[in-house]
């Protein structure tokens, strides 16, 4: 019963496969059809139309899809440390495996060290060729608690049997899929991170440390869950409230944001991409004071406030300095990738201040107090903690993050006087293009701050 349901998932997996390609193909005939003035003309179209959706569908005949994924099954692997998360200049398909036969010590499973082997249930990541993620999709089909791919693994075949011709085919398909999981050589690459580590004299063992994309995707989902499920939404919304919540309300403060593979996270691994390319970090720093007491008053803006600016004073003059007509790298990459460094500080600052502000408890309401002189959008960012009713279903609606955004380019630019400093029309668009990107990210981050 459970290899014939799973069966029945893998023909619906197929099938699901060519909707797309059929109904594209189906559009695009009826618009050229319209077209055709001739009667006579029809014939020979629908002719000709009807034989390529027939080889559409001959593609997407369950043994024939079978056929080509088994054979584009090696271009991918299960990993749960992908060695480009450590570099991504690695090339090609070099990972290090850690699926089977992956050998802990008993005190890292049991609990005393934070590791891959602590997660019950770790989700395997994915690299190599990304055209070949339908291949992964087919093997993550689930019935009963066990997928196709634990199938494999166990050299059970049932769930295939129903789309094979003859025996042959079906032990070429196995042998195809195995093949994600057969291979036991580990290895490393020369971009990888590589330490020697002494254990004797003139002894080394020589290490890699590895990014384990399994475990910081399991932080990843617990910190998301914390922040944006809809239980943990009615939680914060009834503490804003004053209300009562039968619920935990769950809180990770201090966590920076982690990025890989840039606009491209495909290019690491699956999982990389389904994050964004996005991890948390906590903070290992040790436990300091409180680094402010009092709250932003009698200024107009908090990019006026002494306690910022004067954090930010370093960043702005380099960034002056790298726009001056004179400055040696003006307008080569790497000034240009120094700019966008600058500019990301800046912005982590900020927030990081932001933060101290709203963790004032002892303060909250300060915003209504007659000394603060703060417009409406920094009031609704800054004092989360101010209970009057007006004043948080504005904060709620969040259209103060588009306003805060761009208030803080208006800042920046009026401060890099950018008019004196951008030297020709081509380079003042280019960094008002770096800027506005910013500013799209400064508005989305504003969300997981807020």
């Amino acid at each position: 019963m459970e290899c014939s349901s799973l069966s029945d998932k893998i023909l619906d997996y197929i099938i699901n496969r060519a909707k797309p390609k059929l109904e594209t193909h189906d559009k695009q005939t009826e618009k050229e059809r319209r077209k055709i003035e001739k009667p006579k003309d029809v014939a020979k179209f629908d002719a000709k139309f009807s034989k390529l959706r027939s080889e559409i569908e001959a593609i997407y005949v369950p043994a024939s899809w079978l056929t080509v994924a088994a054979k584009r099954a090696k271009q991918i692997e299960f990993v749960t440390h992908p060695v480009k998360l450590s570099n991504p200049l690695i090339k090609g398909g070099s990972s290090c495996l850690a699926l089977k036969g992956a050998e802990f010590p008993q005190s890292m499973s049991e609990g005393e060290v934070l590791s891959t082997a602590s997660l019950v249930d770790a989700k395997l990541d994915v690299v190599g060729n990304a055209a070949a993620l339908d291949v992964v999709g087919l093997l993550q089909l689930e019935h009963g608690g066990k997928t196709l791919a634990a199938c494999i693994q166990e050299q059970d075949a049932k769930p295939l049997e129903p789309f094979a011709e003859n025996s042959d085919q079906l032990k070429d398909w196995m042998r195809g899929f195995g093949a994600i999981f057969s291979s036991t050589y580990l290895r490393s690459h020369k971009y990888a991170k590589q330490l020697y580590f002494p254990v004797g004299e003139r002894e080394y063992h020589l290490l890699a440390p590895l990014y384990s994309s399994s475990l910081v995707h399991a932080v990843y989902e617990r910190i998301a869950r914390a922040r944006f499920s809809e239980q943990a939404k009615e939680t914060r919304k009834a503490w804003r409230r004053s209300r009562f919540s039968e619920n935990i309300q769950v809180e990770y403060p201090d966590t920076a944001i982690q990025i890989h593979g840039g606009t491209k996270p495909q290019n690491i691994s699956m999982l990389t991409s389904r994050r964004r390319g996005r991890s948390y970090l906590f903070s290992c720093g040790p436990p300091g004071g409180q680094v402010r007491s009092t709250p932003p008053l009698m200024v107009q803006s908090i990019f006026m406030a002494d306690d910022f600016t004067h954090r930010v004073n370093k960043e702005i003059l380099q960034l002056q300095n790298c726009f001056e007509p004179n400055h040696k790298n003006n307008g080569d990459v790497n000034c240009k990738s120094i700019r966008d460094d600058l500019l990301d500080i800046i912005v982590d600052t900020l927030f990081q201040y932001g933060a101290e502000i709203q963790s004032l408890t002892s303060h909250a309401g300060w915003t209504r107090l007659v000394d603060c002189k703060l417009s409406l959008p920094e009031q609704l960012w800054l004092d989360p903690h101010r209970r009057d009713g007006s004043f948080m279903l504005k904060r709620e609606k969040k259209e103060w993050q588009g306003e805060i955004a761009a208030e803080f380019v208006f800042w920046l630019n009026k401060r890099l006087k950018s008019a004196a400093y951008l030297g020709s029309d081509s380079e003042h668009s280019e960094w008002e293009a770096v800027v506005e990107k910013k500013s799209k990210l400064f508005k989305e981050d504003l969300e997981v701050f807020a």
